[in-house]
């Protein structure tokens, strides 16, 4: 999930590890707004039809703000894969797992970046309205 927030333009994530301090000073320096992000697993299922098997996994991303833990969102994502049944082996399973969950994390933090912008052009938008006046 880290690995792909990082790859969204405008972001800087850091995880659980990462200093209070480190972080602050970053979202100052930056003059970022900040969000703590937990991801859940709505479900990850397996479908063996007559021609491919299909694996579909579905995420959930809970949005408060970073300082004050406050909610702000939640994101739904979905991800799926699908190869032939006749080269399906059972020893895939984890592989296609991963790249279903991946899909699902990547479509999840797509949505999440458009909203935030779209929010935060809204924000600046209304603070030019005000400081005009």
């Amino acid at each position: 999930a880290l690995r792909e927030m990082r790859r969204l333009p405008g972001v800087v994530a850091g995880d659980e590890l990462s200093r209070a301090s480190d972080v602050n000073a970053q979202m100052k320096r930056r003059r970022l707004s900040g969000y703590a992000i937990s991801v859940s697993l709505g479900r990850l299922v397996r479908f063996m039809g007559p021609k491919k098997v299909k694996i579909q996994a579905e995420v959930m991303l809970a949005v408060v703000t970073y300082r004050d833990r406050v909610y702000k969102m939640t994101v739904n994502g979905s991800g799926s894969i699908a190869i032939p049944r006749n080269s399906f082996r059972e020893k895939q399973i984890a592989a296609l797992q991963e790249d279903a969950l991946s899909g699902a994390l990547k479509q999840a933090f797509r949505s999440l970046s458009a909203t935030l912008e779209k929010q935060a052009g809204k924000t600046r938008r209304t603070a030019a309205r005000r400081k005009g006046r």
